[in-house]
């Protein structure tokens, strides 16, 4: 796993990222309603660096939807939520085709990457983009939903743990900078309060709608 996941030194199973991915294939998500098409996540584990901290997951997942059978892909991805690597575990596609998910002009789309990819036939432009095999596009989509769902589990997980959606593109467990943030209404600037309890980007005494914290 060091191979998708660098700064790891150590891989263990989580029992939180597993149930995550059991909750996500049985309750209403983006996996059990067939957003990313037929998805089963094999396993989970949590990188841990040489202090013991997490520095980032591995996810095994299959995609069913392959023209020549399952796809199964091993991804690696950071605490930020990129990824980090990506390697087939198991691949039977057609070869000079689907086959050539493996090379590295298409994995390599992927990697640096966060979100969700959207996969197109006629060049890619955005910075999620992923452009599709040449004559293996059914492949090509098998793979992108397994990437899409393994980012999906993570993510969903790392919200549970937080317990809180944020808006506004800051990190909320880290110290607000009040020179370019505002406390909530009833909040003194320089309080020493974190991001959780502030807003970006507004002057007024009032927090703008979408930009504080909401439950999950």
């Amino acid at each position: 796993y060091v191979a998708v996941c660098p700064d790891a030194e150590d891989f263990q199973e989580s029992d939180d990222l597993e149930a995550k991915a059991e909750e996500l294939t049985t309750s209403d998500s983006g996996i059990s309603n067939g957003t990313y098409g037929n998805i089963v996540f094999e396993s989970v584990y949590q990188g841990l660096d040489a202090s013991g901290n997490t520095a980032g997951y591995v996810v095994n997942v299959t995609s069913k939807d392959g023209f020549g059978g399952d796809i199964t892909i091993t991804v690696g991805i950071s605490e930020d939520k990129k990824v980090t690597g990506m390697e087939f575990l198991t691949i039977n596609e057609t070869a000079g085709l689907g086959m050539n998910a493996q090379n590295p002009d298409f994995m390599n789309q992927f990697i640096g990457k966060e979100g969700t990819f959207n996969l197109v036939k006629d060049g890619a432009s955005g910075e999620n983009d992923i452009q599709a095999l040449s004559g293996a596009t059914i492949t090509s989509t098998a793979v992108t939903n397994a990437m899409n769902a393994a980012l999906y589990l993570i993510d969903s997980a790392q919200r549970s743990w937080h317990g809180i959606i944020y808006y506004g593109g800051f990190d909320p467990f880290e110290p607000a900078d009040f020179s370019t943030e505002k406390c909530d209404p009833g909040q003194s600037k320089n309080s020493g309060l974190y991001r959780s309890n502030c807003f970006t980007g507004n002057s007024s005494a009032a927090a703008p709608s979408g930009l504080y914290p909401i439950p999950v």
